[in-house]
């Protein structure tokens, strides 16, 4: 019994099988939808049954001076077949009966691609439609076996309302249950006999239910199966060769080759051993028909679990085909070999697509979640509410990049700081005091320009703290600390408040030198000459230097008045009333009025006698009120002490 096995399987192949009845007349050569004319068939693919609907399993007219064969293949592209490489070159080198005796067979010089023709009609009649082949792609091996694959590449695309293109399995290979994994149940479809002499070539037909055998070196001895290949249960017929093996999710994973007599023990080329070769066609044949490459050409996984459609509205699970509705839209399953693409993102937490986050600086797509970069920030595409851009971004929808499918934009970050007068000057943002603003977050690209801080109370982006007293960066918002004041960048679209300037050697807001002799106004930077000293204007934010105050009048910022008696602060127009006098402030830009002095430990304006009381130089002679009352006071007490003495 072994014998006669082992002695059938060398001398049987599933050859290309002549028609019932030879066409009358050939295609024109070059013509890519040529009608071939046949004479009628009929039957079943031996244990199967007829199949009208899987248009994407054609069937292949081959044509030449020795005569006319039948082939079957699957259509992997809009224009890219799969098939045996058998059914496009001739088998040298037979094993007596025509079988394939994997020691010896090979095969010929590939047949030219005019002499092809493809199908996606149920059965191959003369009123049927043919598409042309381009070009014919084999493996360097001449070899029979292990080598028994080809892929043809049509002159024109199959419209995708003739056919869908089926998807082959190239990033997983068969199961056969060796592997601690179920085996494969697969699908046989083929335009072959119904059986061994039964004829009915050139109708296809399918047979369902089937195992996948063994892989390769699992194989018996017997079935010759090399690495590249797979042995299957039954079914596969004279003319089925090259014809697909599907799996439950409709994938190709044979190409049919070879088998036994009977119908039985067909060996199949593994798809996914060929990964490689089948990918590369792939992505050439979508070059040549000018769409876009496959995602299985991409190194994409195949699992339908990875390709449910995403991004419509939902409410629920039950509105989308991978049952996942996430924050309004539908998801899918995601990992690295199946990714979400713009605007989705695969999140690590939940291993499903969620809409994608926009920030961070970059330069390549490659470099942002979402694979969209645009004027150096990550981006995603957006669409309204369904996919709407997050707060501080608008949804521009009229970019200059390609947008997937249900978008109509691309998100952009609103700007910060140009001048405004109301929000809507702000796309995206909003006009406060004047500035365009907008929310802002922690995120690299998102976060607040130069100049600018990320507001924690109202999550928008403010001016930098300038002005303020400070130690060290930390202790103001969004700035600098320089010389013991925050500061912050500035140019000509973000000017510094009207008590600073804009330094040209630096770039950062330089207090006007108040209290700097000055005869004009060009003696003081940005500020202005007021008696003699520089001053400059004031305005909520940035307070006027110590010892000044603002004038409400004209708004720049005046000394504050000393020395003037009073009986409380009010009185002493922002300064302080002690001892019944005004006081204030002192410094080198704060000097005191004529009469007083600036008290070196209190750094305040006093009186002359106050001032040498706590160890402050007089800047005059005259002594104060007080001192005078204080020594008046000594010599009447000297006088009493002494008319006591002589009295006694």
């Amino acid at each position: 019994m072994r014998l006669t096995l082992l002695s059938s399987l060398l001398v049987s192949t599933i050859a290309c099988n002549g028609a019932e009845t030879a066409p009358e007349s050939a295609p024109t050569s070059g013509d890519s939808r040529a009608h071939l004319r046949y004479g009628s068939v009929s039957g079943a693919i031996s244990g199967g049954q007829n199949d009208d609907t899987s248009s994407a399993v054609v069937g292949i007219a081959t044509l030449g001076g020795w005569g006319f064969g039948i082939c079957s293949g699957s259509l992997i592209a809009p224009n890219l077949v799969l098939t045996a490489r058998h059914c496009v070159a001739p088998v040298l080198n037979e094993a007596p009966g025509g079988g394939v005796d994997c020691t010896k067979t090979t095969f010929g010089t590939t047949y030219e691609s005019e002499s092809l023709y493809f199908t996606t009609d149920p059965v191959m009649n003369r009123q049927g439609n043919y598409w042309a082949a381009r070009e014919v792609r084999v493996p360097e091996s001449m070899s029979f076996c292990g080598n028994d694959v080809a892929l043809v590449i049509l002159a024109t695309p199959v419209p995708s309302d003739v056919a869908t293109p089926i998807v082959p399995r190239v990033d997983e290979l068969v199961h056969d249950g060796k592997d601690g994994k179920d085996a494969d149940i697969y699908s046989a479809v083929g335009y072959g006999e119904s059986g061994d002499g039964a004829g009915g070539s050139g109708r296809r037909r399918r047979r369902d239910g089937l195992t996948a055998f063994c892989m390769g070196n699992n194989c018996p001895f017997y079935s010759s199966a090399t690495e590249t290949e797979w042995m299957g249960e039954t079914g596969v017929c004279s003319g089925d060769s090259g014809g697909p093996a599907l799996d439950a999710a409709g994938r190709v994973i044979g190409i049919a080759s070879r088998g036994a007599a009977d119908c039985a023990y067909p060996v199949y080329g593994g798809v996914a051993t060929w990964a490689d070769f089948v990918k590369q066609a792939g992505k050439d044949a979508a070059a040549i028909g000018q769409y876009e490459v496959p995602t299985w050409a991409l190194g994409l996984s195949t699992d339908p679990l990875y390709g449910h459609t995403i991004g419509l509205p939902c409410d629920d699970d039950a509105e989308c085909t991978s049952g996942i509705c996430y924050k309004g839209v539908c998801s899918r399953l995601c990992k690295a070999e199946a990714p979400c693409g713009n605007p989705f993102v695969c999140s690590t937490t939940l291993g499903i697509c969620e809409v994608a986050g926009i920030g961070g600086a970059c330069t390549v797509d490659a470099q942002c979640p979402a694979g969209l970069c645009h004027d150096g920030v990550c981006t995603r595409a957006c669409n309204g509410n369904r996919l709407a851009c997050p707060a501080g971004a608008v949804c521009d929808d009229a970019p200059d990049v390609p947008l997937p499918l249900a978008t109509s934009g691309i998100c952009r970050i609103a700007p910060v700081g140009p001048a405004c007068d109301d929000d809507d000057a702000c796309p995206g943002g909003d006009c406060v005091t004047g500035r365009c603003t907008r929310a802002c977050t922690s995120a690299a690209g998102f976060e607040c320009p130069n100049g600018w801080y990320c507001d924690e109370t109202t999550a928008q982006c403010q001016l930098a703290d300038v002005g303020a007293t400070c130690t060290s960066n930390a202790q103001c918002l969004g700035g600098t600390c320089e010389d013991g004041t925050c500061t912050r960048e500035c140019d000509v679209t973000l000017p510094c408040p009207p008590t600073h300037r804009c330094d040209d050697a630096s770039a950062l807001c330089e207090r006007i030198p108040f209290g700097d002799t000055c005869q004009a106004d060009v003696d003081c930077g940005f500020g202005e000459c007021v008696d003699g000293r520089c001053t400059g204007a004031c305005a909520a934010g940035a307070e006027c230097l110590s010892g000044y105050t603002c004038d409400a009048v004209d708004a720049l910022c005046r000394l504050i008045p000393s020395g003037n008696a009073c009986t409380d602060d009010a009185q002493c127009d922002g300064g302080t009333c002690e001892g019944g006098a005004c006081t204030r402030a002192c410094s080198e830009a704060a000097p005191c009025g004529d009469g007083l002095s600036c008290d070196p430990v209190s750094r305040k304006c006093l009186v002359p006698a106050e001032a040498e009381s706590t160890g402050c130089a007089a800047s005059t002679g005259a002594r104060s009120p007080t001192s005078v009352w204080l020594a008046a006071f000594g010599l009447l007490a000297g006088v009493a002490f002494i008319l006591r003495r002589r009295r006694a």
